[in-house]
């Protein structure tokens, strides 16, 4: 069935659409050039089964059925609108895809720096530890009973270091 002469020979105001799912919309004419191949390229959108030809008062000046014969079969390339429709989401996903990638590569170089200065603060704090902990010990000022015995200490050895050693044997003199 040719589309086209069916809505030249009923010359329609208006459609009423039914859906295969049972909804009716209604389908204005459009009033110049080529209205008719426009009219069809809206009902070959739409999954109809039974389109209405309205005058202009809503009276039906004819009816036409969709022949299960003349549906298309669905093409494996798809129709120009649909492979351009999923060439523009391709991109978009694309695009999408890159922008999360470089995100991520973002995050993970930021976790590694942050960790890398994390180690680095923990080796400062601890070279910071030890110094601390040298300065301590070097300012450490005894108390006065230490201080007596190191004197005591310092005192030995130096008698010691003015007494000559005695010869082991026995031969002294």
């Amino acid at each position: 069935m040719d589309l086209v002469e069916e809505l030249k020979k009923h010359k329609p105001v208006s459609l009423r659409v039914e859906l295969d799912d049972g909804t009716l919309r209604t389908v204005p004419m459009p009033k110049a050039g080529a209205r008719w191949s426009k009219a069809v390229k809206v009902l070959d959108a739409l999954p109809w089964v039974k389109v209405e030809c309205l005058d202009g008062k809503g009276g039906i000046v004819g009816v036409i059925e969709a022949d299960e014969e003349d549906e298309p079969e669905p093409e494996l390339g798809g129709t120009s609108e649909a492979t351009a429709l999923a060439k523009v989401m391709l991109a978009v996903m694309q695009t999408t895809m890159s922008e999360v990638r470089k995100m991520f590569g973002d995050q993970l170089k930021g976790m590694a720096d942050m960790q890398r200065a994390q180690s680095e603060a923990m080796t400062s704090l601890s070279e910071t530890y030890q110094h601390a902990m040298r300065v301590q010990a070097s300012t450490v000022v005894p108390t006065a009973g230490e201080q007596d015995e190191v004197v005591n200490m310092m005192k030995m050895a130096m008698m010691m270091g003015m007494q000559r050693p005695k010869p082991v044997g026995g031969e002294g003199g």
